[in-house]
């Protein structure tokens, strides 16, 4: 979750730390649009290896978009790529 939030500061130097909860949409309250989900997305990426995020991306929509939701998904992502084991964030 903290590589996400230090992402997205990264990304969008305007967003206030705290408005970045495990419940806020980054589509909705965040406003990230798709060049920033893009900068993001690349971010995470080369911090923690390829992975696809389509699925989270499909998903994704009517307000399920919260940074908690793709905090989860990366976990699991990344459980899936290292048998199981559970990789520092």
């Amino acid at each position: 979750m903290e590589l996400l939030r230090d992402t997205i500061v990264v990304c969008m130097p305007n967003a206030a730390r705290t408005m970045l909860t495990e419940d806020a949409s980054l589509l909705g309250e965040l406003a990230l649009d798709s060049l920033h989900l893009a900068s993001v997305f690349a971010s995470i990426r080369q911090e923690i290896g390829e992975f696809d995020l389509m699925p989270w991306l499909a998903q994704a929509t009517g307000g399920r978009d919260t940074l908690g939701g793709l905090a989860d998904f990366i976990s699991v992502a990344r459980l899936g790529r290292n048998g199981g084991r559970r990789t520092p964030e």
